[in-house]
């Protein structure tokens, strides 16, 4: 209420979106904003009654009015409730990647096998791809993650099984990290 002399609650208004008011506020604008990472429809009491934002969305604006100024976390990082940044709360660790609006750390995917994922990685197609003569299995987090090929196998671009990509045929052979079946040589 702004009026001085009120004679009912009649004229008392609701406190405006994207503020709170606390009891007794005299002013058409609020107590106070509410802070980034949350907002409020009309008629927020305290800056407790403002509303977090969802895992997995983020909003660094205060005094937002809806949950649509609540925008998707965006890929390679994980958005707690109530986030109030872009750059998420935390990045998905090295061997893990996440798409847009990952709402915890263990909402990131592991990194499939044959490819290796860096901190922050947003993509299921990870960092990167194990060269050929080399494997990694899921989760590997650096180049240094692809292991050379077995001896007796061969490793094309990509491989994801420590069986390598193929065995060199009967009367062959090949030493560890061979990239391609003609790398086995004959006896």
């Amino acid at each position: 209420n702004v009026m001085n002399g009120s004679t009912s609650a009649s004229a008392c208004l609701l406190c405006p979106a994207g503020a709170y008011c606390l009891a007794g506020c005299s002013s058409s604008s609020g107590s106070g904003l509410c802070g980034a990472g949350s907002y409020s429809t009309s008629g927020s009491g305290t800056s407790a009654s403002c509303s977090l934002c969802a895992a997995g969305r983020y909003n660094e604006m205060n005094g937002s009015t809806s949950a649509s100024a609540c925008l998707l976390c965006p890929a390679g990082a994980y958005c707690l409730a109530g986030c109030n940044s872009s750059r998420g709360s935390g990045l998905c660790g090295a061997g893990s990647y996440s798409t847009s609006g990952s709402g915890t750390n263990s909402s990131c995917t592991a990194c499939p096998g044959g490819r290796f994922c860096l901190e922050g990685c947003g993509s299921s197609e990870g960092s990167g791809v194990c060269g050929a003569g080399s494997f990694s299995v899921a989760g590997s987090g650096t180049t240094a993650a692809c292991s050379a090929c077995p001896a007796g196998a061969y490793c094309l671009a990509g491989c994801n099984s420590s069986s390598g990509s193929g065995l060199c045929g009967p009367g062959s052979y090949s030493t560890a990290g061979s990239g391609t079946s003609a790398s086995c040589t004959s006896c």
